[in-house]
């Protein structure tokens, strides 16, 4: 094989590697969609819902919008469908016709030259990233940094360890074993009397690594007399630059952390969590009896609250960035 075909078998590859496939909710009936319409664009004044409208097409003034554009949108937004239905043309007029009320104007006929945020349906962007960046320095730093500060790491199962790619040394002679099988954390002893302990879930990225100093300050200043805080920290691998199983279910999730919880003694806790931990959140929070156990919650630029205004979307996928 020479070299132009090695270049060949680069360019080519990412065509033929086959997807998984993605996993969405049911479907909703209709009135279950207009229920949901109402939710979102009935509670904003005119002014917010223009603004909200015009960062879904990306900066577009609401002017420049027209009829078919919006029906583009709305038919992904909330019928989940991308090629027009002529069966769907009563139900996206009904909600134009609610639109043009509430903003005192009408959309003109036809589809003008602007763009709108389909998230599911649209290009996405991805960068290479090579492994020898994973390896250099987040893995190894991470443990050792929350190692030297008091922090216990335990592993999940045998066979959850040899899914992870790249590889981590750390869960390979870790000796302590998660009670959930599928899920890895790190621990920090609770010893104070006066505050509850933590339940940390951190956001997409690279981990725990952007949280390693946070978590340390958390007990940085306090005495002997005042113990330390106990903090669990969680890692959840699918959505930390790793290669590894899906994210588990809803209800698995849930039991396996109901019973680390259950091991470490948290029968009461705060639960902390950034991003997209405020999904985990949300889980764990329906579950009545882990509910009772959270005495307080904080989300710190949760993902889970008013997502039909474009915000999260378009700072998750529209404003560059500057990538690790």
């Amino acid at each position: 094989m020479d070299r132009d075909d090695v270049l060949s078998l680069d360019l080519r590859l990412p065509e033929v590697l086959p997807a998984a496939a993605s996993f969405h909710p049911s479907p909703l009936d209709r009135q279950q969609r207009e229920k949901l319409f109402s939710q979102c664009f009935e509670v904003d004044d005119a002014t917010g819902l223009s603004a909200d409208l015009s960062k879904w097409f990306l900066g577009a003034p609401i002017t420049a919008i027209g009829r078919d554009n919006m029906k583009e949108w709305l038919r992904w937004a909330f019928l989940n469908a991308d090629m027009d239905d002529p069966m769907m043309n009563e139900e996206l007029d009904s909600y134009i016709t609610r639109l043009e009320v509430k903003l005192s104007m009408s959309f003109q006929p036809g589809k003008s030259d602007v763009k709108s945020i389909r998230l599911t349906l649209d290009k996405v962007n991805a960068f290479h990233r090579s492994m020898t960046c994973a390896f250099s320095w987040s893995i190894p730093l991470t443990h050792l940094y929350l190692r030297f500060n008091g922090f216990r790491f335990y592993r999940g199962s045998v066979m959850h360890t040899a899914s992870i790619l790249p590889p981590r040394p750390q869960a390979i002679i870790a000796a302590r074993t998660s009670k959930g099988t599928d899920i890895s954390y790190w621990y920090h002893r609770h010893t104070a009397r006066k505050e509850l302990p933590i339940l940390f879930v951190h956001g997409i990225g690279v981990g725990l690594y952007p949280y390693m100093q946070f978590l340390k300050e958390l007990n940085q200043d306090r005495t002997l007399e005042e113990g330390q805080i106990g903090i669990l920290a969680i890692e959840i691998l699918p959505i930390s630059s790793r290669i590894t199983r899906p994210l588990l279910g809803r209800n698995e999730l849930c039991q396996q952390l109901r019973s680390i919880l259950q091991y470490h003694g948290f029968e009461k806790f705060t639960l902390v969590s950034h991003s997209y931990g405020s999904v985990i959140s949300t889980y764990l929070l329906k579950m009545d009896d882990i509910a009772r156990r959270a005495s307080s919650v904080i989300l710190v630029d949760p993902i889970t609250i008013l997502l039909h205004q474009p915000d999260v979307v378009y700072n998750f996928v529209t404003i560059p960035t500057l990538l690790l």
